[in-house]
């Protein structure tokens, strides 16, 4: 009976973080979209949960995955000279084929982001994860800690005319990684 109870409390506390995980990437796509589009991929079946947590202007777009780390396994966008959007799919292994991790899903994000967003695909065989964020606010990993005034102000000098929004990233960091990992940006096509 004791093992029962402590299974169904470790049950309790892993379902307490999901839902503060939830809650702190719906922060992150809330605080973002202020400023640009932003467009969500999430689980099936989990939309309904997810709306709820998100502003109106954010897109949700059904996606099967393996892991919540679209900036290592999604597209990295560029422009060509001609200011055509293309999306550079990298093959992703799972950061170097690690035997606690799945990608089988995860190595078909790479087309689904290129196809939403109409970019020309463009293959590598290079294996690669993502790099980079944002433009208009400085998105940064809030810490709930006195030096978050200190980091917003040092943030506030550095980026001059920017919002600085600094979100509670610990959720996210407890998971392995910080508001990068769960973004990617996609530069405006000018054609």
């Amino acid at each position: 009976m004791q093992e029962k109870a402590q299974s169904c409390l470790r049950c309790q506390r892993a379902l307490r973080q999901t839902e503060a995980a939830c809650a702190a990437w719906a922060s992150v796509a809330n605080a973002i979209v202020d400023f640009e589009p932003v467009t969500v991929l999430v689980g099936p079946g989990d939309h309904e949960a997810v709306r709820r947590l998100l502003a109106e202007g954010v897109q949700i777009v059904p996606a099967t995955m393996d892991d919540a780390w679209p900036r290592d396994t999604g597209p990295t966008f560029v422009l060509d000279e001609q200011g055509r959007l293309g999306g550079v799919e990298w093959t992703f292994n799972g950061w170097g084929q690690q035997v606690w991790c799945t990608w089988e899903k995860d190595k078909e994000l790479g087309r689904l982001v290129t196809d939403l967003t109409g970019a020309h695909a463009i293959p590598s065989k290079l294996v690669n994860e993502g790099g980079g964020i944002h433009n208009g606010a400085v998105i940064a990993c809030g810490y709930q800690d006195p030096q978050d005034d200190q980091a917003r102000e040092i943030l506030a000098e550095a980026y001059s005319g920017r919002e600085i929004a600094m979100l509670d990233a610990r959720p996210i960091l407890a998971r392995g990684g910080g508001i990068h990992c769960i973004t990617q940006q996609q530069p405006q096509s000018t054609r």
